[in-house]
């Protein structure tokens, strides 16, 4: 199970630098914000 939390923490690590590559803070703040929200949508509805 451990190596599969390292293996995601990576992934998204890379998925953050790809997506924050050349954005300024205000944009960063705007994406994390909307990236949240979809993930609690998400949550919401597999629950």
């Amino acid at each position: 199970m451990k190596r599969k939390a390292a293996e995601l923490n990576c992934l998204a690590a890379v998925l953050a630098e790809v997506l924050c590559e050349g954005k300024t803070s205000s944009e960063v703040a705007e994406l994390a914000l909307f990236l949240n929200l979809l993930l609690y949508n998400v949550r919401t509805y597999l629950s």
